[in-house]
């Protein structure tokens, strides 16, 4: 059924696969708190595991005999298994929101990632008013799909279009790679929201800082690719079996972190020109800053990154899961066995034997 809903914008989260998130579910609860008007929506694949708010309207996709065809073909170049099917799932999201957008073709829709901290001072309207694909550009070979605006039906089939044909010719491509393909191609119908300014960018790239100035003007505030999340808050502990290192500078990305100073007052994430950031790419999922108490925590981290205290977090949750993936699992094992203490040991046959043993128990 096609839904009439012009003037309308959707918050619309996808999670393809199995095992709905814990920080999914606080971020869909802190949506209908913060933008009671706005109405959100999950994309699954498969019947939710956990209980979600009552007010979040869900959507059942179905992946396409095509697109089926597609990433089995792709698979033969790039591993679709790691964790879960990762890869394959961040570039089957995008199809996922057109097969949304075509129920709902008078409508705007704005992707969020799971792991995006919008502040309540979102430019919604500002948003509800802009007429351009866009999303965020991280660097040079890199764009990031942690939000992306599709303003209407025609630009997310022609989107939706252009990256089949981009993941037929280049399989071991990524969104990250495609959408910066789209992104270069389609300079008339793309727009980069803006994140980059003169002070905080390392690009000299005089036609993307243009870009960012034109749409920051617009929007009169700035949105994070990575950087800054990665910076303040860490990256996703899974990613080093359970830790977390902040404050890391993400050199090869355009955005300088470490030139940002952020505030939170009243509602507003400021940094110390005055200019405000509407959102916070937490790619460290950090469970404290999605729940109802998520100010006093955000307050209290910005407080500990304004002198770099508390700078490695360790979370078990995160390790179990991290060692539960067979690749990662086999990363971990080449890791200790490269270290000398541990060679000399495994020497001793009692030791050997309960390594082999190790070994065998977790697969490896």
């Amino acid at each position: 059924m096609i839904v009439k809903d012009k003037s309308k914008i959707y918050a619309v989260f996808v999670h393809l696969g199995e095992n709905i998130p814990r920080h999914l579910v606080l971020s869909l609860e802190r949506h209908l708190t913060l933008f009671p008007n706005v109405p959100c929506v999950l994309i699954v694949n498969n019947p939710p595991s956990v209980t979600l708010p009552e007010k979040i309207r869900i959507e059942m996709y179905a992946t396409s005999h095509e697109t089926v065809d597609l990433f089995a073909e792709a698979s033969k170049k790039m591993d679709h298994t790691f964790r879960g099917g990762f890869w394959k799932y961040t570039f089957e999201r995008l199809f996922a929101l057109q097969y949304f957008h075509e129920k709902h073709p008078h409508a705007k829709l704005l992707h969020i990632e799971s792991d995006v901290l919008l502040f309540p001072s979102f430019p919604w309207k500002e948003f509800l008013d802009y007429n351009s694909i866009a999303w965020l550009n991280v660097n040079e070979t890199h764009d990031v799909a942690a939000l992306v605006h599709l303003p209407n039906l025609q630009s997310t089939k022609s989107l939706c279009d252009f990256l089949r044909e981009e993941l037929r010719q280049n399989p071991e491509t990524t969104d990250m790679y495609a959408l910066l393909s789209y992104a270069k191609r389609n300079p008339f119908e793309h727009q980069y929201l803006p994140s980059l300014n003169l002070i905080n960018s390392r690009s000299d790239n005089q036609k993307l800082l243009d870009s960012n100035s034109k749409s920051s003007d617009y929007f009169k505030g700035y949105f994070d690719p990575l950087a800054l999340g990665i910076w303040y808050f860490g990256q996703d502990p899974k990613n080093n079996y359970g830790k977390s290192t902040r404050y890391v500078d993400q050199t090869h990305h355009y955005l300088s972190a470490t030139q940002i100073q952020l505030s939170y007052f009243n509602g507003h994430l400021i940094d110390q020109y005055n200019n405000e950031w509407f959102s916070i790419h937490l790619h460290s999922k950090n469970l404290n800053l999605f729940g109802p108490n998520w100010e006093k925590w955000l307050i209290k981290y910005l407080q500990e990154a304004s002198v770099q205290t508390h700078r490695n977090i360790f979370s078990i949750a995160a390790f179990q899961i991290a060692i539960k993936d067979r690749p990662m699992r086999e990363h971990l094992w080449h890791y200790f066995a490269k270290k000398q203490k541990l060679q000399n040991l495994v020497k001793n046959p009692k030791i050997s034997s309960l390594f082999l043993r190790a070994r065998k128990l977790f697969g490896i």
